[in-house]
């Protein structure tokens, strides 16, 4: 629960935040590479004026489930699951905040105990 208060940009407790990082984490259980246990760390690009945020874990390994959540200072939210391709890479898209509204992104392996990264980025048009 913790987890969810301080992946929120607004630092509070979003029962559908919490919600989804449980969620998240079970599926991995049953679909995800045994290689899971070898990912050292994970890394965020900021996103580009297109949008578009990538996560990268080490090393490298395909098929290792990478979860994702965006929380908006403004209240937006987006969560999502994704597998990585064989360079170890992720992308996904996120909506573009209006200016000032910062956003906090999270990335994580979902069965490697602690590997994650946060990023905030505000938005400036």
């Amino acid at each position: 629960m913790w987890l969810a208060v301080e992946n929120n940009a607004n630092k509070q407790l979003v029962l559908e935040e919490s919600l989804d990082k449980l969620t998240a984490i079970q599926s991995a259980e049953g679909s995800d590479s045994l290689m899971a246990e070898y990912v050292t760390s994970i890394s965020i690009s900021s996103p580009t004026f297109s949008t578009v945020v990538g996560a990268e874990i080490t090393p490298a390994i395909a098929g290792i489930t990478v979860e994702y959540t965006v929380s908006g200072t403004d209240g937006y939210y987006k969560s999502g699951s994704l597998q990585t391709d064989a360079s170890g890479k992720v992308s996904f898209t996120i909506r573009s905040g209006a200016c000032e509204v910062t956003d906090t992104i999270n990335v994580w392996v979902a069965l490697s105990s602690g590997i994650s990264a946060t990023k905030t980025y505000m938005w400036w048009w």
